[in-house]
């Protein structure tokens, strides 16, 4: 009995050693500099989580035994990017690591052509990058039937030069904890002052037929600046300039604009390419292959390209930036860094990690702001099903973040984010409890949206409180609208005004209920609004349209055609998560011809105009982005089109004295053309039944003031013409410098040059023109007809700009191609304005 009991004694000893035995792994190897290719000391190993860890020594060498369920080993060190590796459960394995220093000089990079004459004939370097235009398909994710990936990503933004006489001794000095948190390590010779940070941790799914792909958001954090900085806002208009580079794109899209890749099919026809050598990489034989524009002041990128020798002519790591003579607008250049990993099942290379850095500023040598998009991929499985659940889009991550701890990043950063940049999110908390911090805020959120917080309510807007134009006068005006720190159901809005010709009191009074708790300006809005309007308009604007500053009341021509309206409405408007809209609406409206216009029927005039209307409204909105708080938002232009529907009923009772039907259409789109910059195009059509005075008609939209108008015909008067039917088109196209960029004293102001042209189509039928049985007579002008149809053919006009002159400003030159007999207007004109680019 003793003996067996020895026995099994010995066996369970042995049994838990060879347990011991296969649960263990022994992984050794050598950290070197990618660059030098000397060893590296005291880099730290780990795995598990932090579980198991060592440092190396000074030969740059390291051993550690893991656990057999471990699958990655990550390299880190101060000023070094962190590397993860992959680990399998072979018992010993060796893996030798290159670790690249985190330093670098934007725009540092120079390749040498040696002034020889460069041909593309018997060009080894331009037969290579043929070879990878070849195999372009077979290495971009579209070479895999399935593909799923983690994601980790980290989008920051830094003050550099920041003027010290602001921060040391002027009105920021109270902020000083703010701008005494630097780093030095980001970019060589800059001190940078992280004041954005931004993480989020996705699973992307990829499926090749059919055509889908979806990123799934596991967590968000990011710095919070209070209520009156949308910081979901500012992710939006970040992650529009920060979009994902991909080098197997024809055309690569970064900061709004549009890149030639080195790797395109018209490549060789932009860029010059030189083979310096060849190198052996974790036992990979890769070219190194550098490159550079034929052109510098193109959309064209400078650096290397690092192509395998395998036959499959894929990319494994590249280092691109732009050039300072690139008209980039507030970019003044930019650098990518990309590595590649190779899948151990396909064999071929994926994107591993990705890193974008900028310098933003209005000129060069001038304090300004770095920006980087750094962005790290594992877990890359191929080949497998993915569920069709997995690609349906969650649209509430717009409006609802999935906030997580800090705790939560801790296994995804992997040594990425650096402690100057972690206590900026301690910091920039400290900063949201200052009250001198709250008002300062307040006044810049003031000076952008025109009101002014107290609270409860918001006074405003600051603009609108004078205007002036010749019926009523100058035209004092106050107003407010409440804030959610009121109510987030119920939201009150309004203003009074007062003409001091008319002499006459005007104001507006809305009370709307949000049914989804959320503020009515916010995405996406559901809400129930009865509102109340005695103002005035200008014939063919909309009913909310006023004179809102003494800049807008200045015209380049006589109008005193004005309308006094008594409008009340009620609006219903829900927006779908899918950015689908759809709005139903009751409206009352009286108006009173005023100034020199009357309603003329027949021989005797009209004083009033009564109308009751019911309207539905559909507009269609696919990926849209915005930039909102509490009071207001604005759309960050993308290429997805937007799409409106109206149809307005109105009827013959109630005091209403007209039926009718009315259909509007409106398509916008922006389409991109590489590298000739961008063209906007809205089209529009409406079609109105019934017979009708011409008040209850379309009236197109024209402009007498000196600014430049996006969305109105620049060179036609105020009610110059109206249609019962009409179709147009508006085409605006902006080259981005294309042509200034290769002139050479015009390059260095860094103009762009825009065109455009607006065509319109419309008539009217005879049961509504001004001779027919009811209908009202056109207006006049010093005895002779001021308004008239479009039924002798399109109006037209087409013109030519130049944009970021001073860096905001736009100016145009409009000429008018037809009806041009009609009287007070011009052929040519100049028209400006306010315009902010990148």
């Amino acid at each position: 009995m003793p003996n067996r009991t020895c026995i099994l004694v010995l066996l369970f000893f042995m049994l838990q050693q060879t347990g011991l035995q296969a649960q263990s792994v022994n992984v050794y190897g050598t950290v070197q500099d990618s660059v030098t290719r000397l060893p590296m000391s005291n880099v730290k190993v780990s795995a598990g989580n932090g579980r198991y860890t060592t440092l190396t020594d000074t030969e740059g060498k390291y051993s550690l035994r893991i656990g057999s369920n471990v699958s990655f080993l990550q390299f880190s060190v101060e000023g070094f990017f962190t590397k993860v590796r992959p680990c399998t459960n072979a018992y010993i394995q060796e893996i030798n690591v290159l670790l690249a220093s985190r330093e670098r000089q934007l725009a540092t990079v120079v390749v040498n052509s040696k002034r020889q004459r460069y041909s593309n004939r018997n060009n080894p370097a331009v037969e290579l990058i043929k070879q990878v235009v070849a195999h372009r398909d077979e290495n971009g994710i579209g070479a895999y039937t399935t593909a799923s990936y983690g994601q980790y990503e980290k989008l920051c933004m830094y003050l550099d030069g920041f003027p010290r006489w602001l921060s040391d001794k002027g009105p920021l000095k109270r902020y000083h904890f703010i701008f005494e948190n630097k780093d030095t390590t980001k970019v060589a010779g800059k001190e940078l002052v992280p004041i954005y940070i931004e993480e989020n941790v996705s699973r992307n799914y990829f499926q090749r037929s059919p055509h889908r792909k979806n990123q799934v958001i596991e967590g968000q954090k990011k710095v919070d600046y209070g209520d009156f900085i949308d910081t979901h806002g500012v992710s939006v208009i970040l992650n529009r300039l920060y979009e994902d580079i991909n080098i197997y794109d024809p055309v690569v899209v970064a900061f709004t604009r549009q890149f030639i890749s080195p790797i395109s099919d018209a490549g060789p026809a932009f860029y010059k390419y030189f083979i310096q050598d060849t190198i052996v990489e974790e036992n990979i034989r890769l070219v190194r292959l550098s490159l550079m524009p034929r052109n510098t002041n193109a959309l064209l990128f400078t650096g290397t390209l690092y192509i395998t020798l395998d036959g499959h002519y894929a990319v494994r790591k590249l280092n691109l930036h732009t050039n300072k003579n690139m008209n980039l607008g507030l970019v003044r250049n930019f650098s990518v860094i990309q590595d590649f990993e190779q899948d151990s099942v396909t064999h071929k290379f994926h994107l591993a990690y990705s890193d974008v850095i900028t310098d933003f500023g209005l000129t060069k040598g001038t304090s300004g702001l770095f920006g980087e998009r750094l962005v790290l991929f594992s877990n890359f499985v191929t080949g497998q099903p993915i569920a069709d659940s997995l690609f349906k889009k969650d649209y509430t991550v717009e409006y609802k973040p999935v906030v997580k701890p800090d705790s939560f990043f801790r296994a995804y950063r992997l040594n990425t984010l650096s402690t100057t940049e972690i206590r900026t999110y301690g910091n920039i908390d400290s900063l949201l409890h200052m009250p001198s911090y709250k008002l300062t805020t307040d006044l810049i959120n003031m000076s952008s949206t025109g009101y002014k917080s107290f609270g409860a309510v918001s006074i405003g807007p600051v603009f609108s409180f004078l205007s002036y134009n010749p019926v009523e006068g100058f035209k004092p005006r106050v107003g407010g609208r409440t804030t959610p720190y009121f109510s987030k159901r119920y939201y009150l809005d309004g203003y009074l005004a007062y003409g001091t010709k008319d002499q006459q009191f005007k104001y507006f009074g809305s009370a709307t209920y949000s049914f989804n708790n959320r503020s009515v300006y916010r995405y996406p809005m559901h809400f129930l609004r009865v509102g109340y309007r005695h103002d005035t308009n200008i014939p063919g604007t909309d009913d909310e349209y006023v004179e809102s500053n003494l800049l807008l009341s200045i015209n380049s021509g006589a109008n005193d055609k004005y309308l006094y309206n008594n409008i009340f409405r009620v609006d219903y408007v829900y927006e779908f998560g899918n950015h689908l809209l759809a709005g139903f609406g009751v409206k009352y409206k009286k108006q009173h011809p005023s100034g020199s216009l009357f309603f003329a029927k027949g021989v005797d005039t009209v004083g009033s105009l009564q109308t009751n209307e019911l309207s539905a409204t559909f507009r269609w909105a696919p990926h849209e982005q915005f930039y909102q708080n509490d009071l207001w938002r604005f759309n960050v232009v993308n290429r997805y089109p937007i799409l409106t529907v109206n149809y307005t009923h109105g009827f013959n009772a109630l005091g209403g004295e007209y039926d009718y039907n009315r259909f509007e259409a409106t398509l916008y789109k922006r389409f991109y053309w590489a590298p000739f910059g961008y063209t906007d195009i809205t089209g529009n059509a409406g079609y109105i039944s019934g017979s009708l005075p011409w008040p209850l008609l379309e009236m197109h939209q024209g402009n007498q003031t000196l600014g430049y108008s996006s969305s109105g015909f620049n060179m036609m008067n105020y009610l110059e013409f109206v249609s019962d039917h009409y179709a147009g088109i508006s085409i605006e196209h902006s080259f981005k410098g294309f042509f200034f960029d290769r002139i050479p004293l015009i390059r260095k102001l860094k103009w762009r040059e825009v065109i455009s042209g607006r065509l319109l189509y419309g008539g009217l039928r005879a049961e509504n023109q001004p001779w027919a049985n009811g209908a009202f007579k056109f207006p006049v002008k010093d005895n002779v007809t001021a308004t008239y149809t479009l039924n002798s053919g399109p109006y037209f006009e087409a013109g030519a700009g130049i944009t970021r002159i001073f860096k905001v400003l736009r100016i145009d030159v409009i000429r008018r191609f037809t009806y041009l007999n009609h009287p007070s207007i011009s052929q040519w004109s100049v028209r400006g304005g306010i315009n902010f680019e990148l």
